[in-house]
């Protein structure tokens, strides 16, 4: 159902222009696309998720192979189609440049990535092969068996599935109608079935009700209400339109059922990034780039081996092949040759300024140098083999070097975890800027234009506060009057002192910065006509409320629901929270120093210290804390 929603949207991308490919992560692979829109990345996490975003993931300063090879083909490539494959797990593009491509983003299992010409696979992200299908380079691709398509399904198929069925009615509903488990579950719900009932005992009523509910859930297609379903302050699942199921949760409603799945998933990777240890993950993505290499250099060893064992055994039938083509050039020319040998059934290739022609054969295709002799061929096709296996030795041992290291790197985590006790639960604001008033307001802000332009978009709502510096790269922050806490003066000084501190002031070290807070209203993404908005940036009309706020803040740990945490901000709310905290201002301190020094004292991941801090710092105050500058 969510790819099928996606790809509705997603025809706005038709005639669309593929720039560049890159590819920051082993999972993640980002189309930068030219679209009527302007520039895009399509962000692609096999097995997850894909989306359009106006800022993709931070992309590497070196591409990838697999980057360098979609760059080939399709850089400068025009969209042509965004198709589903039936109702099943699969993205098809079609691409035009001189020639037709097709990338194909499979959805289903750990996700997979195809690029191919004429059917034909050019490279996978994954090289993978099952018992009745195999996905890698210059194979062909097969489509994996399609599933039921419930969008197409009669009354008469619905039912005979329904009837035949031993299983429970969900499970045969989200899996042999191929609804998927939140939908079998919601069209249960919608009928009042209970979901655990056996199909054998349903009635042709009931029947009738599943199948004619579930036309009306797809009818939800045409008419798209998009969002995010949170639980416990944490992203559970992304809708294309609200489901009754989730009737006790948040529904975060969203213009688009793209942006939902970005912000979703965005989500859920900053998530992920807090506990996976880096040093970790760089040795698991080398890994798998050697499994990949032991794997081809695997198949070339035995793949040349028995190509020149093949020569050998059928040494006079490629003996007179080769006769046969000396014999043609030498008397018409080698490109009538060419000409005359292409459109043979058992000719894959003929190149005749390169000298050689690939005969399709079995198991494997084989490549003759035509003006070699048999036996110079198949002694080529040994040394490649014996290439192939010096190489797989290397690889093999420098696997084994990266599975040490990573042990390694896992006793040493497992240690530092020890050390630093239990990883806690974070909250929805810790990826942006944040403190949490004296008052007991949280505030959130962008850490850049991006940020801010989602912050003031997704949090500011009619009993909110807007705030910001009066200084360039200041953060765009939103006070939330959330449940029944109003917002006080003391919170609004807070803000605006909190925003001048993470501005371009504290870098400066400038002594204080006029700060404001304005109403949501008075806050718009509109400029006048002929003015140009950059991104992040805000419309402000009206009286602005200002403050002169002084540059300095106090850090500390701090209990907030049960949540042992550091907060950075106001010292008026630190000390609201805790008897125990510094004071710091703009200095010389480098704030990676500093951050270390402050993750030892009080157990967390430096990360966690670095991401609250607004620069390089001088302690100019303490309470209840030993500490000093050495």
């Amino acid at each position: 159902m969510d790819y099928a929603a996606l790809v509705r949207e997603f025809q706005s991308l038709i005639g669309a222009y593929i720039r560049k490919a890159y590819q920051p992560e082993r999972e993640v692979v980002v189309l930068r696309l030219n679209t009527r829109d302007g520039r895009k990345d399509l962000v692609i996490r096999t097995g997850k998720a894909i989306y359009l975003s106006d800022k993709g993931p931070e992309n590497p300063p070196q591409p990838t192979g697999f980057a360098m090879m979609l760059r080939k083909y399709l850089a400068n490539g025009r969209i042509t189609s965004i198709e589903q494959q039936e109702f099943d797990r699969i993205i098809r593009i079609g691409v035009q440049k001189e020639e037709g491509y097709e990338l194909i983003i499979e959805g289903f299992g750990d996700g997979n990535i195809i690029l191919v010409k004429n059917g034909r696979i050019i490279q996978p992200l994954i090289s993978r092969a099952w018992r009745h299908r195999t996905i890698r380079a210059r194979e062909d691709y097969e489509i994996p068996p399609s599933l039921a398509n419930p969008m197409k399904m009669t009354m008469e198929e619905f039912n005979g599935i329904l009837r035949s069925s031993e299983r429970d009615v969900v499970r045969t509903l989200a899996m042999d109608v191929n609804l998927g488990g939140s939908y079998a579950e919601e069209l249960c719900l919608r009928c009042g079935i209970e979901k655990e009932r056996m199909c054998s005992s349903i009635t042709s009523e009931e029947m009738a009700k599943l199948f004619r509910m579930a036309k009306e859930i797809f009818e939800g297609l045409n008419t798209l209400q998009p969002g995010i379903v949170i639980e416990d302050e944490t992203p559970k699942d992304v809708l294309p339109f609200p489901l009754k199921i989730y009737n006790n949760t948040t529904f975060t409603p969203m213009d688009t059922f793209n942006q939902a799945v970005e912000e979703h998933f965005t989500r859920l990777a900053e998530r992920g990034e807090r506990r996976v240890n880096p040093a970790i993950l760089k040795i698991k993505r080398t890994i798998e780039q050697q499994k990949s290499t032991i794997l081809e250099l695997e198949k070339a060893a035995v793949e040349n081996r028995e190509r020149a064992e093949r020569l050998f055994l059928r040494y006079q039938e490629f003996e007179e092949v080769l006769k046969e083509i000396i014999e043609y050039g030498e008397k018409h020319g080698w490109s009538e040759m060419a000409i005359a040998l292409h459109n043979r059934p058992n000719v894959k290739e003929v190149n005749p300024a390169e000298k050689y022609i690939v005969l399709k054969d079995k198991p494997t295709d084989i490549r003759l140098d035509y003006m070699r002799s048999i036996n110079e061929n198949a002694q080529r096709y040994y040394e490649r083999a014996s290439r192939a296996k010096e190489k797989l030795a290397g690889a093999q041992q420098a696997l084994k070097e990266s599975m040490k290291r990573l042990e390694k790197a896992k006793k040493q985590e497992i240690k530092e975890k020890e050390r630093l006790g239990t990883e806690r639960k974070h909250f929805w604001f810790e990826k942006y800027r944040w403190f949490i008033s004296s008052e007991g307001n949280i505030v959130v802000g962008g850490k850049d234009a991006r940020t801010n332009e989602r912050v003031v978009k997704k949090y500011l709502k009619e009993r909110d506060r807007y705030a910001h510096a009066e200084i360039h790269g200041a953060p765009s922050l939103v006070v939330k009057a959330q449940n029944n806490l109003e917002i006080g003066k003391k919170t609004l000084d807070e803000a605006c002192t909190y925003a001048a501190c993470f501005s371009r002031a504290w870098k400066a070290g400038i002594g204080g910065v006029e700060a404001y807070w304005v109403k949501p209203d008075q806050v718009s993404r509109t400029p006048a006509t002929g003015e140009f908005l950059a991104k992040g940036a805000f419309i402000i009309r009206g009286k602005r409320n200002r403050i002169n706020a002084p540059l300095k803040l106090a850090i500390g740990g701090i209990l907030y629901k049960g949540v042992e945490m550091v907060m950075c901000a106001p010292i008026s709310a630190v000390e609201a929270y805790t008897n125990s905290y510094l004071i710091i201002e703009p200095g010389e301190m480098p704030k990676d120093s500093f951050a270390t020094k402050l993750s030892r004292h009080y157990k967390v991941p430096n990360e966690e210290i670095l991401s609250i801090l607004p620069g390089n710092v001088m302690v100019t105050g303490k309470k209840g804390m030993i500490w000093t500058d050495e």
